[in-house]
């Protein structure tokens, strides 16, 4: 079990706590759990815990394909619980977010030309994206058939229209296409003025690290940051 060695709570150069303690010391069970996530412990300075809860990891992969697994997988990084997430937005939201990335993703990845979320006869939620064809209706996949360059960038894209406190993203340039990558970081911008939410990158990518520095001829907002 974790022991914690040292906690301290500061604001503005003054301590507001300072652990181990007197009562630590005296029972070394307290020394389990942080002050910091105890709603008991923490009323004088709740807010910067609020904070560090808000905060948002994300490395979207394939596991996305394996929703019916068994166990809790809520808040997944990994975005297993990607599905769960669109489908339990409310309708209004849920249709302008889809809309702001369909238009996102036309721009982004050819042929694309439309996205909906639909239930199937199971109950299940399914994401359905239409292609441009050269017959008269559009070829249709759902998710189970998605490439998981296009599956990471819908993951990034949705995360980036919800509101909420930092969003951390790794590698967001994983699977997919140069050409993509050199556009990632304005693509990221656009889907973040409505949000206004800090995000935090890290990349391997040489391509994306100089895509962050300008879009479109003008600096990034400084809410969006590429390291």
């Amino acid at each position: 079990m974790p022991i914690i060695e040292g906690e301290r709570v500061c604001e503005h150069g003054e301590t507001l706590l300072e652990r181990p303690d007197e009562k630590d010391r005296g029972d070394e069970e307290r020394l389990t759990q942080t002050h910091l996530e105890q709603v008991s412990e923490n009323q004088s300075f709740r807010a910067r815990a609020r904070f560090f809860d808000s905060v948002r990891y994300l490395h979207i992969v394939h596991v996305v394909r394996e929703y019916r697994r068994d166990g809790d997988f809520r808040d997944d990084p990994f975005g297993s619980d990607f599905l769960e997430r669109i489908a339990v937005t409310n309708r209004r939201s849920r249709e302008l977010r889809l809309k702001k990335i369909q238009e996102a993703l036309c721009a982004a990845v050819p042929q694309f030309e439309k996205l909906d979320l639909e239930r199937d006869l199971t109950g299940d939620w399914h994401l359905y994206a239409d292609y441009k064809h050269w017959r008269p209706k559009a070829a249709r996949q759902n998710e189970a058939t998605f490439t998981d360059g296009t599956l990471r960038l819908l993951g990034l894209l949705w995360s980036l229209a919800e509101k909420g406190g930092p969003l951390l993203l790794e590698e967001p340039e994983l699977s997919l296409h140069d050409a993509l990558v050199s556009r990632l970081a304005g693509l990221m911008a656009r889907m973040n003025r409505t949000t206004g939410r800090q995000v935090l990158v890290t990349t391997h990518s040489v391509r994306h690290r100089g895509a962050g520095v300008r879009t479109h001829g003008e600096r990034v907002r400084p809410r969006l940051l590429v390291s």
